[in-house]
């Protein structure tokens, strides 16, 4: 727990000392309703459900804390808000709480239960008298008071939003808050002990509709997420669809997915930008289907003609993409991954920040990678000195800030990328299958009684051009490639 962390518990510590100091002179009353509220916190804390979105649960013995603003003193209804955080973190626990956390969970619960009936106790008098109204924002009031610490704390502690943390993870309970609020409002209209016996069945109703609810939801998220782990090894099997087309790509897809999902990460990028980049990082050149294996092996330079055939593999590679319509910006990643900062790129010309930021990362980590990895034209060259190529065309072709971010984890990263190759295994093409029959066109078989007959070799005549050709141009290949 670091000390800004312990310095907020040690704060809402002492701002429970002064709730407790400025209500402890409010006589207590109706003890017999404190007892029975008391009963029902104990028995409904066991009552707890999880939150889609949320590591958290919640439980639904709020409503008597309520009742207790209402009916009882600001000291007795702190007291029931501190034994029901007690009992929750007793019952149906996973992992048992620290006494600083155990601190810390009591004096916010003191805390917003003096804020919210002080906010009450205002709203009801000036407000004319009027409880649902008053509850309600009592209620609001005391959700705000009781969930901002505890986002605060986990914010701290790991380094991330504040808001974010309290947004994703606490906003879903507000919706309950104001149903204990009128749960409250109705059980007041009966003034006596019985209103707590009441309301326990009500709020196990409530209890079992929300979790229903709640497991439906989490089938649903279950599905959703079983569903892109499915996109994800569909599009793993593309991309090694794409190492089989071009030999000089053996596990540069994987390093590059490596790269540019920590760099995303330290740039602190959306999560459906990282999404897209995932994806980019592995279909950046699907494109390269529809180029000429020999213009992707060529040992030497590229002439003009053959490398104006590879400038359109980012446009065709966005057109293939376009048409499965991802959830996330992939294609504007993929067609711009060739652009540069100065404008130079290609396919478009764009300059600057008019380039994806996912592209920016791609395009600097692409390059980066094909120059520290063997090629046919050109030996890998050692990390330190592919990042000073690299640094040189800052500004020019990179973005600068991504450069930045990679000179400064270039080490880390490549460890991360070297562990992470170990446990890949690249696709096999140098394959013999032995078993099986020739094909109708393929080899003849030799010797007596394997004559053919009239069908076969009129079939033979018609299709013995086609296979010249198709024999020629293999061979023109195989030719051009060995020159």
């Amino acid at each position: 727990m670091s000390l800004r962390v312990k310095s907020l518990v040690w704060t809402v510590a002492l701002f429970a000392a002064v709730s407790l100091y400025s209500i402890y002179r409010y006589p207590a009353q109706q003890w017999m309703y404190f007892f029975v509220y008391l009963i029902a916190i104990l028995l409904s804390s066991g009552l707890k459900v999880g939150l889609p979105r949320s590591e958290g649960t919640m439980s639904v013995d709020f409503p008597f804390i309520l009742l207790a603003i209402l009916q009882l003193s600001p000291l007795q209804a702190a007291a029931l808000a501190s034994c029901s955080v007690l009992a929750r973190s007793r019952v149906r626990v996973v992992k048992g709480f620290s006494p600083m956390q155990m601190l810390f969970n009591v004096a916010n619960a003191i805390t917003a239960t003096t804020l919210a009936w002080l906010t009450y106790s205002v709203t009801f008098f000036v407000g004319g008298r009027q409880n649902a109204p008053a509850l309600a924002l009592a209620a609001i009031v005391y959700f705000l008071a009781n969930t901002v610490p505890m986002a605060l704390v986990i914010a701290w502690d790991s380094g991330t939003s504040a808001f974010a943390n309290w947004h994703r993870k606490f906003l879903c309970y507000l919706p309950f808050y104001l149903v204990a609020a009128m749960l409250a409002t109705a059980g007041n209209l009966i003034d006596s002990w019985l209103t707590a016996l009441m309301l326990i069945p009500v709020v196990y109703a409530v209890y079992r509709a929300y979790r229903s609810q709640l497991a439906l939801i989490r089938d649903r998220e279950q599905h959703v997420i079983e569903m892109e782990e499915l996109q994800f090894r569909t599009i793993e099997g593309l991309a090694m669809a794409i190492e089989a087309k071009d030999a000089n790509t053996h596990s540069h897809l994987m390093r590059v997915r490596v790269y540019v999902m920590e760099l995303g990460r330290i740039m602190g990028l959306d999560a459906l930008t990282m999404k897209a980049l995932q994806t980019a990082a592995f279909l950046h050149d699907i494109g390269k289907l529809a180029i000429p294996e020999h213009i992707l092996n060529k040992p030497g330079k590229l002439t003009h003609e053959e490398f104006e055939k590879i400038k359109i593999h980012p446009v065709v590679g966005a057109d293939i993409l376009r048409r499965v319509n991802f959830p996330y910006p992939v294609v504007p990643i993929v067609r711009a991954h060739h652009e540069a900062w100065d404008g130079s790129g290609y396919p478009d010309g764009l300059r600057g920040e008019e380039i994806p930021i996912g592209a920016r990362i791609l395009s600097a980590v692409d390059c980066f990678d094909a120059l520290a990895s063997d090629r046919p034209y050109c030996n890998a060259l050692p990390v330190d000195e592919a990042l000073a190529v690299i640094k040189t065309n800052a500004g020019t072709q990179f973005d600068p800030a991504v450069v930045r971010v990679l000179e400064e984890n270039v080490e880390r990263l490549e460890a991360l990328a070297l562990h992470r190759l170990e446990d890949v295994e690249p696709l096999k093409t140098d394959l013999l299958v032995e078993r099986g029959m020739a094909p109708g066109n393929g080899f003849e078989l030799e010797g007596p009684g394997n004559e053919l007959t009239d069908e076969q070799a009129e079939s033979r005549a018609v299709c013995e051009p086609l296979t010249l050709i198709a024999a020629a141009n293999q061979e023109a290949k195989t030719l051009y490639e060995l020159s």
